[in-house]
């Protein structure tokens, strides 16, 4: 299904069907993928302006949060900082709903993001750029990560990864890993497949 989407002779209103583990579904084209240009991956650390009961915090409570945010960004651009020092703030300090991924905001186009975001995710980045940002809701740390061009690129790269992740499950089972373990290798295998989790989940290492 997948290779079908992202074809890149895929147009608006273009219909498959596709038989599944639990029937068929049928697929419409809306938008080609290839016609989402600037597709941005970055990070975020949200700190909202008000509470948890969506109230406006106090000017002093303003001034803690202001506070607490250039904390974040000293910490997360200071030498040896890098996307897990990040993720970390991301995952502990954030109030969005990318918390639970480190922060983490995979190809999202420029015209689906806030005015704000957009203008600094458009501008002149590199990867590991890390700035900070006020909006009328909140102050935004932000870590630049990738811009792919358009999501084609994204979603390929993101299949590949897939394929890869795959393919080195069927190699292990087809090299008789269960019964040939030594612990260096179990070690071994333990790491890639955390290092894979971490690449696929949060963004790390890829």
């Amino acid at each position: 299904m997948s290779k079908w989407v992202y074809d890149r002779e895929r147009k608006a209103d273009d219909v498959n069907m596709f038989k599944t583990a639990n029937g068929y579904t049928i697929v419409v084209i809306q938008v080609p993928a290839y016609s989402k240009k600037d597709c941005i991956t970055y990070r975020e650390i949200t700190l909202n302006k008000t509470d948890e009961e969506g109230k406006a915090l106090s000017e002093e409570k303003l001034a803690e949060l202001e506070t607490t945010a250039n904390d974040i960004l000293k910490a997360c651009t200071k030498k040896k900082a890098d996307e897990n020092t990040f993720a970390y703030y991301a995952l502990s300090k954030s109030n969005s709903q990318s918390a639970s991924a480190g922060g983490l905001v995979s190809c999202v186009p420029a015209d689906e993001m806030t005015a704000e975001i957009k203008e600094w995710a458009t501008a002149d980045k590199k990867q590991g750029d890390v700035d900070l940002i006020e909006t009328d809701e909140a102050y935004i740390i932000l870590r630049f990560e990738k811009n792919y061009g358009d999501y084609w690129n994204y979603a390929v790269r993101s299949e590949k990864a897939a394929e890869d992740n795959e393919k080195s499950l069927t190699d292990s089972k087809d090299n008789d890993y269960a019964t040939n373990f030594d612990k260096s290798a179990l070690e071994t295998f333990e790491s890639g497949l955390i290092a894979s989790i971490n690449k696929i989940y949060l963004g790390i290492g890829a």
